[in-house]
């Protein structure tokens, strides 16, 4: 549950953003390897437009989720419960990842918040999950949105389904 800051906003009140990955064992918080998962995610966010050009609009977060499993196999005890659908169906338990990302924002800022998900995995799908904010009055497009997608073999599809899903579809919802 420890968190980390990548950045914080240099303009307005900043739009919060929460990293965090499912199926990472307490050995790959030690070694690394979430880290640097987490900051390939960060490194990625803001290589296309139009989030390049108001990076300075973004606070960015990521939370260490530690899961009893590494990837997602025979056990599947992982922290956020990620699951595998049909096609390219993801998921997981949404109130466990809302619970990690509360420790990074406040409650009043959840309903506007972007929540990513690595899932520990080589494969390819992604899946986006939009809420409307608690009070309801606003439009479509506000609110907390969920994403979650594995890494997907390499740096490059890492990115792509981060732009895809993240951003394509929870920022831009």
């Amino acid at each position: 549950g420890d968190v980390t800051t990548l950045q914080t906003a240099t303009k307005g009140e900043g739009i919060d953003i929460v990293l965090m990955g499912d199926a990472y064992s307490d050995r790959q918080i030690a070694d690394g390897s979430y880290k640097a998962d987490m900051e390939n995610l960060y490194n990625n966010l803001f290589t296309e437009e139009p989030y390049k050009s108001f990076k300075d609009h973004f606070n960015v977060y990521y939370v260490n989720v530690v899961s009893k499993n590494e990837g997602y196999g025979t056990y599947n005890e992982t922290a956020l419960n990620g699951f595998f659908g049909d096609g390219t169906l993801v998921g997981g338990k949404d109130n466990a990842v809302f619970s990690y990302a509360l420790k990074a924002v406040s409650e009043e800022d959840m309903d506007e918040a972007l929540l990513i998900v690595a899932m520990n995995s080589d494969n390819y799908a992604g899946t986006c999950y939009l809420y409307y904010p608690e009070n309801a009055t606003t439009t479509y497009g506000s609110g907390v949105s969920v994403s979650y997608f594995p890494r997907g073999g390499d740096t490059e599809s890492f990115a792509q389904l981060l732009h895809h899903e993240a951003c394509g579809h929870g920022l831009e919802a």
